[in-house]
């Protein structure tokens, strides 16, 4: 088995990995159970039904409750392991009690040879899905879908020259989600209308006397 992803909620830690005989499974187990002798229990798989496993861009994204956000492709599998634009991408939402899949959105296609992953992070916050989706080479949005059917709320993009430098835990609380680049932006979580931003030092910087 080879493990490419990994993902920790509720006292879980939830694996994304393949072997090449079966097909893609998450599995999970307690995050109590390592022993650094006999490494981790047993696994629970769920099968990640109609995924091609083999598939290096496959991703988990982040598991909230019962429920695992997984970016899955179908299709032929290069030699160098990327993209190719007659496979099939869709963002998922699977419940791990079952492996019943609770809804399913089609992902944009990929240019061949490409290795820009779909997702750079993500995130669940009340009913909202909060993703760092790639679009392009060169675009990167703010996505906010409801978690009970995957329907965008609203997006937006992130304008920074480097996108995968926004790559890290999504910041934000009840009301407001905060992210960075050129300047910090403050986000309305509700719509995504902008509250606020700031280019220059905020407060204190830490490890650095005054």
């Amino acid at each position: 088995m080879n493990w490419w992803q990994a993902a920790v909620a509720d006292g879980r830690l939830y694996l994304l990995g393949h072997d090449p005989t079966r097909s893609a499974e998450l599995e999970s187990v307690s995050v109590d159970s390592w022993n650094e002798s006999r490494g981790l229990a047993q696994p629970t798989p769920t099968s990640l039904a109609d995924a091609t496993p083999a598939l290096i861009p496959n991703q988990l994204l982040c598991v909230s409750g019962d429920i695992a956000y997984v970016a899955v492709g179908r299709g032929q599998v290069p030699a160098d392991k990327g993209f190719l634009p007659a496979q099939n991408w869709t963002l998922r939402a699977d419940e791990l009690r079952t492996g019943r899949t609770i809804w399913t959105r089609v992902l944009p296609q990929r240019a061949r040879g490409s290795r820009k992953l779909h997702f750079l992070a993500a995130k669940v916050t009340g009913d909202y899905l909060m993703t760092l989706q790639t679009l392009s080479k060169t675009q990167t949005h703010l996505v906010v879908r409801d978690i009970r059917s995957g329907a965008v709320r609203w997006e937006t993009p992130c304008n920074v020259s480097v996108p995968e430098a926004l790559r890290s835990e999504l910041a934000m609380d009840g009301t407001y989600v905060y992210l960075g680049g050129s300047q910090l932006q403050v986000l309305r979580l509700s719509d995504g209308t902008r509250a606020w931003a700031w280019a220059t030092r905020l407060g204190r910087i830490y490890g650095r006397r005054r």
